[in-house]
């Protein structure tokens, strides 16, 4: 809300630049009726299309490597307030590999988690929606990719 807030037009400005974004992407499934997730009607999206969201968000390396981010300190203008802050992805401190992406959880929603995940070169999007153990359903999903996809020879790693 902070950056939409702030964005040209504020909040519906910002939302209306998301929703155009979904036409730009071409995303069937989405719809955004605020900037952050919160419950709505009309409000929306699909595990396909959080998939292309992502991938997109991800071209952005700054994006990116605050994605993959385990926690990080802040400190205010003047130096008087510093906060610490943790990435409520648990997978990034206990899965290796994990590049994170974004987790999310509303009444409606349940628990939601995308997660990016490279080994030995190939990487794996994995997007889980309504679930009741987002972290423990995507670890089943990564353990089965990775010991039962076999990647071919000639391609050529990350």
């Amino acid at each position: 809300f902070a950056l939409a807030e702030n964005y040209p037009g504020g909040v519906l400005g910002f939302v209306s630049a998301m929703n155009k974004k979904v036409l730009e992407l071409n995303l069937r499934n989405t719809h955004f009726d605020n900037p952050a997730g919160f419950d709505s009607p009309n409000h929306f999206s699909s595990a396909a299309d959080l998939a292309k969201i992502t991938e997109e968000a991800l071209k952005n390396s700054q994006l990116a490597r605050i994605f993959a981010t385990k926690e990080t300190s802040i400190v205010s203008l003047d130096k008087k307030y510093s906060h610490q802050l943790f990435n409520l992805n648990k997978l990034l401190t206990q899965i290796n590999g994990v590049l994170g992406v974004k987790t999310g959880t509303t009444d409606q929603a349940k628990e939601n988690l995308v997660t990016l995940i490279e080994r030995n070169g190939h990487r794996v999007l994995v997007v889980v929606l309504g679930s009741n153990d987002r972290f423990g359903e995507t670890t089943k999903l990564i353990d089965w990719t990775y010991t039962n996809v076999t990647w071919p020879e000639t391609e050529t790693p990350r």
